[in-house]
């Protein structure tokens, strides 16, 4: 699965967390959450102008993420948490109380799913070059409905 020989994609397979969520907004259509994004400290040198999400799931529903346009250098030393949170909505079609309740009851921590695609321009050696890396989300986030 190496289609690279410059940068193992194992290199980028923990790169993308999330930290805490805070719910941001409940409407009766859906959830929104803002997420913080952690970025783990790898040995390439870096910058990435992007990110984009694909097929990402929350609980074991769909959820669509906006594409993340605010660039950053990877961090080498230290995980990192970008300053603009990530902000995703959880479509809620069904009568929104009984939904969030549904929600809020659920488990306290919450499966994520997905892809990240990480566009940017990475340094190997003394070569520069822009490339996308994929990077599957497998992750668990604490339910911000069940605070309190």
């Amino acid at each position: 699965n190496n289609r690279d020989a410059n940068i193992s994609d194992s290199d980028f397979d923990a790169l993308i967390q999330f930290a805490k969520p805070q719910l941001a907004r409940v409407t009766p259509l859906g959830i929104t959450f803002k997420v913080p994004i952690v970025v783990a400290p790898v040995t390439q040198k870096g910058r990435v102008d992007f990110l984009m999400f694909e097929d990402m799931t929350v609980n074991d529903t769909s959820v669509q993420i906006d594409e993340y346009h605010r660039g950053f250098d990877l961090p080498n030393k230290k995980p990192s948490t970008l300053h603009d949170p990530l902000s995703f909505y959880i479509y809620l079609p069904s009568a929104v109380l009984a939904a969030i309740g549904d929600w809020s009851d659920s488990k306290a921590m919450w499966p994520v799913t997905g892809r990240v695609y990480v566009f940017g321009k990475f340094k190997k050696g003394l070569f520069s070059f822009k490339r996308c890396v994929p990077v599957e989300l497998n992750l668990t986030m604490r339910n911000p409905l069940k605070e309190n």
